[in-house]
């Protein structure tokens, strides 16, 4: 809406001609409110259009690119293509025999899989999954968390394991704490002290003559992200820079175990596997590194709620956006 200032104070002919001009103004700005408001209906109309268009031409779920169980097994066995294939080879393998969207089949306690290569693919499933999504994936650390170790965790799965309503409620306890910019500011010193460490570490890893990086630079790559987060969700710097650090222990053990789940979680969750049916080795170093994980990060999660009620004690003052911060992590 728009406010018109009508300067039309005028005698006889004067007046008449200047309300003439502006009942025009008026007039003509009524007729653009609604063209646009009609223009505005239109758009919402044909995108519905469009949606129940694209519905309609869509293809059965049934039409889908796939192969059967015991052809798909065949390939997996010594001589066929897929065999002996991790997972992200076997995932563009089969992308190159079936296209960019396909069914992975399912077997051994595990449901049919149905693989996406097309960002507009991502697009369409994000924005109509609802608050509630279901994310049917980690199911090994779901495993760990609510039958493994059901006594500790007490049905808090996290933010990876978890879907549908409870992963909304935790969502919502989450984001204030992890997307607010302020709370940023905390860390900023602290996360400057990691990056000026790890910028140390490749001055003295580099090849002093040609100054490139050694075959391993992957894995400083990997510490200096784990020491990063690990600043921000326990509080402490573990060392996985420096050797000389008296968390270096720790650190590593941490680093192990976070290599060991994320490589196991690929091959069992994403490859077909008998860990349902039965505890295979690798399931059984899989519940090994996520129990290593657990102790570690319990351990210095404690020491850093102990930290925090001792300086409560001696009366030490944080900032406000520091206590709401702390407060609430150690609430939830």
């Amino acid at each position: 809406m728009q406010v018109y200032n009508l300067n039309c104070v005028s005698l006889g002919k004067s007046v008449i001609g200047a309300n003439t001009r502006c009942w025009s103004k008026i007039k003509n700005h009524a007729h653009k409110c609604t063209a646009a408001a009609d223009t505005a209906t239109n758009t919402t109309v044909d995108k519905a259009t469009d949606a129940i268009s694209e519905w309609q031409q869509a293809r059965p779920f049934s039409e889908v690119p796939r192969d059967g169980v015991l052809k798909f097994v065949r390939q997996l066995l010594p001589g066929g293509r897929y065999y002996n294939l991790d997972s992200a080879q076997l995932v563009k393998a089969m992308q190159k025999d079936y296209g960019d969207i396909y069914i992975m089949p399912g077997m051994f306690g595990r449901p049919d899989a149905l693989y996406t290569h097309s960002p507009l693919d991502f697009e369409r499933v994000f924005r109509n999954e609802g608050a509630w999504p279901m994310r049917p994936n980690s199911v090994t650390l779901r495993y760990h968390r609510n039958k493994l170790r059901a006594d500790f965790y007490e049905n808090v799965e996290g933010i990876l394991a978890t879907h549908g309503e409870q992963w909304s409620s935790f969502r919502t306890v989450v984001n204030p704490l992890l997307l607010q910019p302020k709370n940023i500011k905390m860390y900023i010193n602290k996360m400057a002290q990691v990056n000026l460490e790890f910028v140390e570490r490749i001055r003295l890893i580099r090849d002093p003559k040609t100054l490139e990086m050694p075959d391993d630079f992957k894995q400083y790559i990997q510490r200096w992200t784990l020491e990063s987060v690990a600043l921000v969700a326990l509080d402490k710097q573990l060392g996985l820079l420096r050797e000389n650090s008296e968390n270096f222990a720790d650190a590593s053990k941490l680093f192990k175990a976070l290599t060991e789940w994320l490589a196991l979680t690929l091959d069992l969750e994403y490859t077909p596997s008998l860990w349902r049916l039965v505890a295979t080795p690798k399931f059984k170093r899989l519940m090994q590194a996520l129990d290593d994980i657990q102790s570690v990060t319990w351990k210095h999660t404690t020491e850093a709620i102990a930290k925090l009620e001792a300086e409560r004690e001696l009366g030490v003052e944080h900032k406000e956006s520091e206590k709401k911060h702390f407060g609430e992590i150690t609430e939830n």
